[in-house]
């Protein structure tokens, strides 16, 4: 009987703590190849550090988020500046944010050097890589909700995340043009976004399936 106990307390106390890794793991995020981070929490700041707070050029403001606050665009003339930088390790890279589009136009809604991050009046949204000659990768997304989007490249296949699930995988082998651009969110060559971004996470790594689906319940 008392091996029985043993055995029971142990069973018990593996469960316990197999539940307390899950739960830590919804908790966290990736860390490794993460090259910035924003919250967005009443401020532009890129919480890892790497490029300076973004200009607010139109006032965007800060509203209510996916998790805390949002930064939010109204459509016609506000946008948020970091200028010139570049986030990819050679041809790897991706990308992870909450989004939700309140407008009706399709528009990059995040472009940079290295990628670019879309919705679409059509009703999808994806992740979008010059190679020179633009493909993406993209899946459904309905206007006025909160959706994850998460886009990884490796140098030849670029793939879409909605939710934290596979949407989409293109092959597009080459490797990523510099675009010579600023980093920019919110505006797309004197085009504006209309909707609001949270969470938005950038690595120099390619993400796996089990790491975009632990930044969608991160925050989901």
């Amino acid at each position: 009987m008392k091996s029985r106990i043993y055995f029971l307390v142990l069973v018990l106390a593996a469960l316990t703590l197999s539940c307390s890794k899950e739960q830590e793991e919804e908790n966290t995020y990736p860390t490794s190849g993460l090259v910035s981070y924003f919250n967005f929490d009443d401020n532009l700041s890129d919480q890892m550090g790497y490029i300076p707070a973004g200009t607010n050029n139109g006032g965007a403001t800060f509203t209510a988020g996916q998790a805390g606050k949002a930064i939010t665009f109204n459509g016609s003339n506000q946008y948020i500046d970091f200028g010139e930088r570049t986030f990819k390790s050679g041809n790897n890279i991706s990308t992870s944010v909450w989004v939700k589009r309140t407008g009706n136009a399709g528009l990059y809604f995040i472009f940079s050097n290295d990628f670019a991050m879309f919705t679409h009046a059509d009703g999808y949204a994806g992740m979008a890589i010059s190679i020179p000659g633009t493909t993406n990768a993209h899946g459904s997304l309905t206007k006025d909700v909160w959706t994850h989007l998460a886009g990884t490249y490796d140098g030849t296949n670029i793939k879409a995340y909605i939710n934290g699930v596979l949407a989409e995988t293109k092959p597009w082998p080459g490797n990523i043009a510099d675009l010579d651009e600023t980093f920019k969110i919110g505006m797309f060559f004197n085009e504006f976004w209309s909707g609001s971004v949270d969470e938005l996470f950038i690595y120099n790594k390619v993400l796996s399936p089990a790491e975009v689906e632990q930044l969608y319940n991160y925050h989901k």
